[in-house]
């Protein structure tokens, strides 16, 4: 038979199992000895387990043991491999016993040029001549292990990190061929295997200190010879460094030290120069007037070189109206990332403010109101409602209030409402809520200290009003009737309480039965099923009416004669299961009492361990069973390979396989089967989907970002510009300031520098480079005249010319004695 014919051959009879399993019901048989199960698979065998078809093809055998009350019929066999190839599509040949039990056989050969790892068993779901079937699909009673002589193929790894005590390394595995190959990991410290240190990471500790290391990666797969590769050793581990001092802080400057805020507000820029062994925290600045007002405190920026050895700046805006005269520069003491730190403040300058507009005052307090000041929440909750009135040179920031009670609940905490008038005279509201179910007593309205936009700010809170609340709710006399029991007193008969009228309208009724005065567990309903249990006894109900406002009342009912004995029939109920969880339910029949594997279990949920249960029925005293009274329930557990995701690196997308049992999830988050576009790194990991799922957990990494090259800017130093290139997946800074594509003029010395515009990019090659725009200019020489006492300053543009360190124009000066003309540039 060609292969075309065997294809068409395989799939109809898999056609044909499938419709037959769909359109078959089970038929049950009249008479004592019925059949309602389907067949039972009790045990497997394949000879040999595993193939090597290295040499030639490999014969396989396979044989079941199959029971059935009835005989079953010939189950549908196939060999099948992840990849897709399949073999062996039959249906099982008896070889011996009968179809009742006995032994069922297929022959398959694995040829050349089959794919090597687990070939899985599948039989179709087992059915017996008189249709009788679990109708659970496939069963996957064993697999087969082939191999070819194929080996694992991997790069060698490469380990990334710093070389240094505290630091960690990680491996980098390289390629390795097949994609689903299985990866482990071994860390060695100068030729000697570390214990424990097989993840793809590797913590250095003090121990490894002047130990080179390395890594070995051993690939395995199931059909495949195992490989195992080693990195390169590093460096000797560098031990950690001591640093006991706080930084040092080097030069510093703050521009401008002048400005008239006639001419808009200050912007000021603080730049230090701090250096330490291990590296500096952010500084904190701060420029405060003696008035109270400060402007710009936080933390400093890193704009050149490193946290050990860096320049730190920070612009600050003072702002129109702000005090004028003397502001203080201040640099908090300095501290590094060993909690190394200095002692007392710096002042760095001091910055003279000149101002057409003073406002050193904080806001003004006057009229205000909080309405109500009582309130009782059984009337519903309390709306307050809080005004006050503010005036402000300037103008005033929102007000803030908050409503408090001693037992630590508040409400209302947040900003007022400009509703009338401006931020320099108005009249301000917050509308507050406090809900039914709060603490009775007092209530605090606290306004918090005002400040306005110039950075003014009173002290202290102002406590505007006190609220009183309660909750006062008189209770009122329910109606009540005395219930009565209609029904038979007879084991099997229901007995119904027949509340009475009871008012007023809405009153919530809830029941107690008891026998002989006893309360009975479970019966709080309006009827109540006189069991076997309460032969003998008298029964009565309690009704207990409730209602908001009224006091609870209970009236009991007189009793009834004593419980009669009556056989009752009844259908035992069936039990439940969950497969995912391994979980079966008793349920709760009256007059039945079950057995789990012939020991007596009570209503409710049970733990199965995944393996086959068998439940049955037992009848108690007074009644008689019908129905189905035994129930085998097959809760074994269920296996399933996870195989790896296809990879598409130029759409950047990942498509999870469906897989039965197996649950995958990217970067944790679990995925559906299907594609998902991913534009950064990502890890695939596969696990179990359901405990009654046996999957080995596997993890895939992928990285998807795109590689762009980034373009050097042209510099024209004659024209002072730079020219930024238009380049996809790359943002250029100029200086640490965002350039957009274009030409931008610049003087002076600089750094451009490339980075990559999102995670979805990756940047190779140079990513920085320098410009120097400044003009050069040669400084023409004075006219030095001793007998007429002068000096000639000529005119240079770019060049300012000094005089014993005293700038002067260009011209004749009179000097007398000795001196030095100095030529600097503008």
């Amino acid at each position: 038979m060609n292969r075309n014919k065997f294809v068409a051959r395989a799939l109809a009879i898999m056609l044909a199992f499938s419709l037959a399993s769909a359109i078959c019901p089970s038929v049950q048989a009249a008479g004592p000895a019925q059949d309602l199960e389907p067949p039972f698979l009790v045990s497997t065998t394949v000879t040999p387990s595993a193939a090597d078809i290295t040499n030639g093809p490999v014969d396989i055998e396979f044989r079941a043991r199959i029971t059935d009350a009835t005989g079953a019929k010939a189950p549908l066999f196939n060999l099948a491999h992840p990849s897709g190839q399949q073999l062996g599509v039959a249906y099982l040949q008896l070889e011996s016993g009968t179809p009742t039990d006995g032994i069922w056989l297929t022959k398959v050969t694995i040829p050349e040029g089959a794919a090597p790892g687990t070939w899985t068993i599948r039989l179709g779901s087992l059915e017996d001549t008189l249709s009788n079937s679990a109708r659970n699909g496939w069963l996957y009673p064993a697999t087969i292990t082939v191999t070819d002589g194929s080996g694992v193929v991997g790069g060698v790894p490469t380990i990334t990190g710093t070389p240094a005590v505290g630091s960690q390394l990680i491996a980098i595995p390289g390629m390795w061929e097949p994609t689903d190959v299985e990866l482990s990991y071994q860390w060695s410290a100068d030729g000697e295997e570390l214990t424990d240190a097989t993840d793809a990471t590797l913590v250095l500790g003090p121990e490894m200190a002047g130990k080179a290391i390395l890594v070995t990666v051993t690939g395995t797969k199931a059909g495949y010879t195992t490989a195992a590769k080693s990195s390169t050793a590093t460096s000797p581990i560098v031990a950690p460094v001591i640093d006991t001092s706080a930084p040092s802080l080097g030069e510093y400057s703050v521009t401008p030290t002048k400005h008239n805020l006639a001419n808009g507000p200050a912007e000021i820029t603080i730049r230090t120069h701090i250096t330490d062994v291990t590296g500096a925290k952010a500084p904190t600045v701060n420029i405060s007037h003696a008035s109270g007002q400060s402007h710009g405190f936080g933390s400093m920026t890193l704009v050149e070189g490193t946290a050990q050895d860096g320049t730190w700046e920070r612009k600050v805006t003072i702002p129109v109206g702000s005090a004028p005269g003397a502001w203080e520069v201040s640099l908090y003491p300095l501290s590094d990332t060993r909690g190394n730190s200095g002692s007392g403040f710096k002042t760095l300058n001091t910055i003279t403010i000149e101002a057409p507009v003073v406002d050193t005052s904080a806001p003004s307090l006057g009229e205000y109101s909080v309405t109500p000041t009582k309130h009782n929440l059984a009337n519903g909750p309390a709306e307050i409602t809080i005004r006050t009135h503010i005036t402000d040179v300037t103008g005033a920031k929102a007000p803030t209030v908050n409503i408090s009670h001693a037992s630590g609940q508040s409400h209302g905490f947040g900003s007022m409402t400009l509703v009338e008038g401006t931020a320099q005279d108005g009249t301000w509201e917050r509308k507050v809520t406090i809900p039914v179910g709060s603490a009775p007593g007092a209530w605090e309205v606290s306004l918090y200290p005002l400040s306005d936009t110039r950075g003014n700010r009173g002290s202290g809170f102002k406590t505007l009003n006190t609220i009183t609340l309660t909750h006062e709710v008189p209770l009122d006399d329910l109606g009540t009737a005395i219930p009565e029991i209609t029904g038979t007193p007879i084991v099997g008969n229901t007995l119904t309480a027949v509340p009475g009228a009871w008012g007023p309208a809405g009153v919530e009724l809830s029941y107690q039965w008891s026998a002989d005065g006893t309360k009975i567990d479970g019966a709080t309903k309006a009827t109540l099923v006189l069991g076997p249990n309460l032969a003998g006894s008298a029964i009565t109900v309690t009704v207990t009416g409730s209602k908001i406002g009224y006091t609870t009342s209970s009236k009991a009912s007189t009793q009834t004669a004593k419980v009669a004995v009556a056989n009752v029939s009844v259908v035992p109920g069936g039990p439940t299961s969950v497969a995912a969880t391994g979980h079966y339910t008793v349920p709760s029949t009256v007059g039945v009492t079950y057995r789990v594997n012939g020991t007596i279990k009570t209503a409710g949920s049970y733990a199965s361990g995944y393996t086959k249960v068998g439940i049955t029925a037992e009848v108690k005293p007074g009644y008689m069973l019908s129905g189905t009274t035994s129930w085998t329930l097959d809760l074994s557990k269920k296996s399933a390979t996870a195989t790896a995701p296809a990879v598409n690196y130029t759409t950047k997308t990942i498509t999870i396989p469906h897989i039965t049992g197996v649950a995958y999830s990217i970067d944790g988050a679990v995925k559906a089967a299907g594609t998902h576009r991913v534009t950064t790194h990502a890890t695939v990991t596969a696990t179990a989907a359901a405990a009654n799922y046996v999957v080995a957990a596997k993890t895939w990494k992928y990285d998807l970002r795109t590689t762009v090259v980034p373009v050097k800017p042209v510099f024209n130093a004659s024209a002072n510009t730079v020219k930024i290139p238009a380049n996809i997946g790359v943002i250029y800074y100029v200086n640490n300031v965002v350039k957009k594509a274009g030409t931008h003029t610049f003087t002076g010395t600089g750094t451009v520098t490339a980075r990559a515009a999102s995670g979805s990019y990756k940047l190779a090659g140079a990513t920085s480079w320098n410009f120097d725009n400044r003009n050069a200019v040669v400084p023409v020489k004075p006219v030095f005249n001793a007998s007429a006492n002068t000096v000639k300053i000529p005119a240079n543009t770019g060049v300012i010319y000094y005089v014993n360190n005293v700038v002067k124009k260009a011209g004749t000066h009179t000097f007398t004695g000795t001196g030095t003309v100095t030529a600097r540039a503008a």
